[in-house]
């Protein structure tokens, strides 16, 4: 199975250029408003997420995607409006698609650890927690617009993620985790069996600076037999400011 993961296209996922696959994984901002400001513009990327080609879609909301927390009821009913079967959004909840005559089960969610009041924050400790622990056991791929702590996070020396997300990934064991919201995160990692991805698309200026990553499983990957040649293609962060 093809996965293309992004995230952080933040109104500019008409300029980018995303590869074909089996499924593709946003995970969030692919907006930029403010307090719920502009919310056309969020409506109008999910359109844009609706016309492309790819068998799954499946995307979550980010701190920018205030519209989806103050009426996720009316978002919800717009996304039906789409009439798009293969599109699918995710707000702490779980879906399960068969790729390839294979079943993958996959939960998606938009909570993070409190900054500056955007969407979907929540205090880092027991209310972040209590989210996380409701990740079922049996989840094959976990889709968080936060980073796990340690992983994919680090805002010069500091780690940003999320401690308990990481906590609870190491006691599921997904295949695949992805995220972005940091911006500089942007990458990949292999660590406890766990395929890590940052997709943030845009770089510190909120400009597209990096291509969406593109993960390759075979039918036998799960957790701890995850297989070395079923990961993983995309430069480093480092190796793209290089290029430049």
């Amino acid at each position: 199975m093809r996965i293309i993961c992004l995230s952080d296209t933040h109104n500019q996922l008409q300029d980018i250029e995303i590869p074909d696959g089996d499924l593709l994984l946003h995970a969030g901002d692919l907006s930029m408003s403010f307090n719920g400001s502009k919310p056309h513009k969020l409506a109008e990327q999910i359109i844009e997420l609706s016309r492309l080609p790819h068998k799954h879609k499946i995307f979550i909301a980010g701190n920018h995607d205030f519209e989806f927390q103050r009426n996720c009821p009316g978002m919800r009913e717009f996304i039906e409006s789409l009439k798009d079967p293969n599109l699918h959004y995710l707000e702490h909840d779980s879906i399960e698609l068969e790729i390839n005559s294979r079943k993958y089960k996959i939960f998606g969610s938009p909570w993070q650890p409190y900054f500056h009041n955007w969407a979907f924050n929540l205090p880092r400790g027991p209310k972040l927690a209590k989210k996380w622990a409701e990740i079922p056991e049996d989840t094959d791929i976990v889709l968080t617009h936060t980073p796990a702590k340690g992983y994919l996070d680090k805002v010069g020396n500091k780690h940003v993620g999320c401690q308990d997300l990481i906590d609870k990934l190491v006691q599921v064991k997904p295949t695949l985790h992805v995220s972005g919201h940091i911006h500089v995160g942007y990458g990949e990692k292999m660590d406890h069996g766990i395929h890590f991805v940052n997709a943030a698309i845009v770089g510190r200026d909120y400009k597209p600076f990096n291509d969406p990553i593109v993960v390759d499983l075979c039918e036998h990957c799960s957790g701890d037999h995850l297989q070395e040649h079923c990961a993983w293609g995309g430069p480093s962060l480092t190796e793209k400011e290089e290029e430049k």
